[in-house]
């Protein structure tokens, strides 16, 4: 009863997405109620392949992207393994910033300012094999001494087994 134009038109809209304009504009050339307008416009959406609920049909089910998701995080683990180690000996350097923690508590203790400590320079912790002392770390830091000037020291520290800082030596630069 329509004619070639308007279901042209019809079909545009729908194509489109715009249900509600095709409703309106069958509604007006056939002079329907809204229910029969709706009940045409579903028809012709049937012929065209067209669904429904257009949003509906682009969302993507939730159970599909979390196994989307734990698929790539069990590819990123499985290519990239994590690289930590347990740490089996007490004194070490810090992986974040390379500190000594037993030096920089003996630090705490020995400074006389210690809030002004400024950490420089660590070096790696060796093991040393001398009976007074197990492992060496040198360390540069700025401090204030008594003055309150800003001093630049550099000091390698002498830990026992235990890791308590039994000795330090001054070193001197060049």
């Amino acid at each position: 009863m329509v004619n070639d134009f308007i279901d042209s038109r019809l079909n545009q809209l729908l194509l489109a997405g715009k249900n509600m304009e095709a409703i309106k504009l069958y509604r007006e050339e056939t002079h329907c109620t809204l229910q029969e307008a709706v009940n045409h416009i579903n028809n012709l959406k049937k012929t065209l392949n067209i669904p429904n609920d257009p949003e509906k049909s682009n969302v993507i089910p939730l159970w599909k992207i979390v196994s989307g998701l734990v698929a790539i995080v069990l590819v990123i683990y499985l290519l990239f393994p994590s690289k930590k180690t347990v740490q089996t000996e007490i004194v070490y350097n810090s992986e974040w910033d390379g500190s000594v923690s037993q030096v920089q508590d003996y630090l705490r203790s020995h400074l006389k300012d210690y809030d002004s400590y400024q950490a420089i320079e660590w070096s790696k912790v060796t093991k040393v094999d001398a009976p007074q002392w197990k492992y060496a770390v040198r360390h540069k830091y700025r401090a204030r001494n008594s003055f309150g000037g800003y001093m630049i020291e550099n000091y390698i520290f002498y830990l026992d087994e235990k890791g308590a800082v039994v000795s330090i030596r001054a070193v001197v630069d060049k």
